[in-house]
């Protein structure tokens, strides 16, 4: 069993997949489960994809990489890799785990992230604007661009102001994006950061992509949608999250076009967010 820590620590984009079990050496239900993960790796040992780790969240050079992972008990196991993240939460016998992990072996996706024709179109089936997500095509970390992702029930009526968003913050021709962004800022009240580069906004492209995952379309995905509720410590739908290489972050405001424009923009740092906090909006 490999030794993890915040170098060489996988990422959900990672060639290999990842049997993770975050421990405190003081823990003893980690010291129960250690000899089972060490027997689950001492059989997988000849499959060169697959590898089985540990990372000690009390050193205080990993708190970094446990509390990206929101972890807030001992042992806290995940599968991480093939564009995986997820967080097991079954019984703590070796055959449970083996059973579990092997599973997410056997559904291995090469497919790319960030939306698909093979996901369900829910409450947007009509509008091209706001991208299809499922569990073999959601963003993360890696992709091009930053994502906001709502997640919601076919029972939420969040359609209109989803939309709404998408197009204020979707590709706008050849329009430049300090215009547009002006733009939002007058029709929204918000207040620009004067101090932001603009050239580094492209001229054509979306400030940032948004997709909606349904919850309730498919059996995959509700299982998805509890691993991420448990993530994030909440059990709210609809919810808003935003997904980019420098951060994730959840959005526990009502779901409104104002509400997720502000979200977007302030995350990009193009709009003040000490000005416009959540509880203003």
């Amino acid at each position: 069993m490999v030794n993890l820590c915040m170098d060489n620590f996988p990422k959900r984009q990672a060639r290999k997949l990842y049997l993770v079990m975050f421990y405190s050496p003081d823990c003893a239900h980690c010291q129960t489960v250690e000899p089972h993960l060490q027997h689950i790796a001492h059989a997988l040992q000849t499959e060169p994809d697959i590898v089985v780790g540990a990372i000690d969240c009390t050193n205080t050079s990993n708190h970094g990489v446990c509390k990206q992972h929101n972890i807030t008990g001992y042992p806290s196991i995940f599968a991480i890799g093939w564009r995986h993240l997820v967080q097991y939460s079954g019984g703590a016998s070796e055959a449970q785990i083996q059973s579990w992990f092997d599973k997410l072996r056997n559904k291995r996706s090469t497919r790319s992230s960030g939306g698909s024709e093979a996901c369900p179109t829910g409450l947007f089936a009509r509008h091209k604007s706001v991208v299809p997500l499922c569990v073999d095509h959601f963003p993360d970390e890696a992709a091009k661009h930053p994502w906001l992702v709502v997640l919601y029930k076919q029972r939420n009526d969040i359609r209109e102001p989803v939309v709404a968003a998408a197009k204020d913050l979707g590709r706008q021709g050849r329009k430049k994006q300090k215009e547009r962004l002006l733009n939002l800022a007058r029709r929204y009240n918000f207040d620009v950061d004067e101090a932001h580069d603009f050239r580094d906004l492209g001229s054509s492209d979306a400030f940032v992509k948004l997709g909606a995952l349904c919850c309730d379309c498919r059996q995959e995905e509700q299982a998805f949608c509890k691993d991420l509720h448990a993530r994030w410590r909440s059990r709210r739908l609809p919810l808003a999250l935003w997904m980019s290489r420098e951060r994730q972050d959840l959005l526990e405001d009502p779901i409104t076009a104002r509400h997720l424009v502000w979200f977007a923009l302030s995350h990009l740092k193009l709009v003040s967010a000490r000005q416009h906090s959540r509880s203003e909006l």
